[in-house]
């Protein structure tokens, strides 16, 4: 089934994910990066990103896909959600962006779907993580799985 994933999303040329059929935007960003860095972030994803362009969205570092995601309203103003986690949100979603082998050097893929609606864009979004795997998926899994097992062992005592 995999297979037959990965085929479709090659016909659609949603992979691989590279420029030419994807648009790019590096930047660099750490927790502890100044503001005057992350605020030219922003205004990368501000000047590259149309406000009103729905479709999906790829976060990478060197060749690893940290995370992929699908926006119904902006992708600029998620992209824009992300960077906050590593710079400044402090919630249990931005665990993950605050782990330094997450941060640096980083690129913004994106990929315009406006004309399709929502139930497709999403289709594609968990299409592309069932066959890429990002790290953020795999991660959450296992934070989850510990916190299940914190509760488990709670009703056991």
């Amino acid at each position: 089934m995999e297979d037959e994933i990965r085929a479709s999303l090659i016909e659609l040329k949603l992979l691989p994910i590279q420029e030419g059929h994807w648009k790019k935007i590096d930047f660099c960003l750490c927790s502890d990066s100044t503001r005057e860095k992350y605020d030219e972030a922003k205004r990368k994803i501000r000047i590259h990103v149309p406000d009103k362009s729905k479709g999906i969205y790829v976060l990478m570092k060197d060749t690893e896909v940290l995370y992929i995601g699908e926006s119904g309203s902006s992708i600029q103003r998620r992209m824009i959600r992300h960077i906050d986690k590593i710079y400044s949100r402090k919630d249990e979603r931005s665990q993950f962006f605050k782990q330094r082998q997450h941060q640096g050097d980083l690129s913004y893929y994106h990929f315009e779907l406006s004309s399709l609606p929502s139930v497709h864009r999403k289709l594609i979004e968990e299409s592309m993580n069932i066959v890429i795997k990002p790290s953020y998926l795999i991660w959450t899994s296992r934070f989850k799985l510990q916190q299940l097992n914190k509760l488990l062992m709670a009703d056991v005592q």
